[in-house]
């Protein structure tokens, strides 16, 4: 009896495992091959990093490379300030020759802030002093 043939009342072979090739290739195309291409994309990039690249570590950190190893870059990300890491560490190489221009406005407010925080007494907040017993009533 053949495989394509089916009994009466009995599904043959081929249309049994049909479910199960059909959702093997659909998880081929919608998950491992774009994966896969995505994967050799970032491996091209990180072979193709030079000196003097722009990039942007997966961590957030902008900077330029100022030094590479087959394994590792060193990133200025500042004046006077480099960093060594692996060649992994970079997320992506930025197209613009200049880093972007943060304003920080957070740290001027905290640095104005703890200047009016000085001049002040220590307030209580009863945040687990000895005396916070006693306010309990306990």
């Amino acid at each position: 009896m053949l495989y394509f043939q089916a009994e009466a009342g009995q599904p043959s072979l081929i249309a049994g495992l049909l479910p199960f090739i059909l959702m093997l290739v659909i998880f081929y195309f919608l998950l491992i091959r774009p994966q896969q291409k995505q994967q050799r994309q970032r491996q091209e990039m990180l072979r193709n990093l030079r000196k003097g690249n722009r990039v942007v570590t997966i961590g957030g950190i902008y900077g330029e490379i100022v030094a590479i190893t087959d394994e590792t870059i060193k990133l200025k990300v500042a004046d006077r300030v480099e960093l060594l890491m692996t060649r992994n560490a970079v997320s992506h190489v930025l197209e613009s020759k200049t880093l972007p221009d943060v304003k920080d406005e957070e740290a001027e407010a905290a640095t104005a802030g703890e200047a009016k925080v000085e001049d002040q007494p220590a307030a209580q907040d009863g945040a687990g002093g000895e005396g916070d017993s006693n306010k309990n009533g306990a």
